[in-house]
């Protein structure tokens, strides 16, 4: 499978959100997809860095020291996105002349 730009972003925030809210079930919800997509995701982003980024531990995703280091590099980025989004999304009410 040929990386692109746009896979690469959606595995990197299919990674932060299942990172940061330790499931995948709630990433994906988060992100309005599917489960089976954010599990896609990251089987293929693993599989892309040969890296494992996640264990299992009692029902949650937890990050391995790969998995860490691969968050804290991405965390400002997302973040920062995500910021520029809501600010740009946001409704403006109409100015209105006086």
């Amino acid at each position: 499978m040929k990386i692109t730009n746009e896979n690469l972003f959606l595995q990197f925030r299919g990674f932060y959100y299942t990172a940061l809210f330790k499931s995948v079930s709630l990433a994906a919800e988060i992100l309005n997809v599917s489960q089976p997509a954010v599990s896609l995701q990251l089987k293929t982003l693993q599989t892309s860095i040969n890296k494992t980024l996640f264990y299992r531990k009692q029902g949650k995703m937890l990050l391995t020291p790969d998995g860490s280091s691969l968050f804290n590099d991405i965390k400002p980025i997302i973040d920062s996105m995500d910021d520029v989004y809501k600010k740009h999304s946001q409704k403006n009410k109409p100015k209105t002349l006086n």
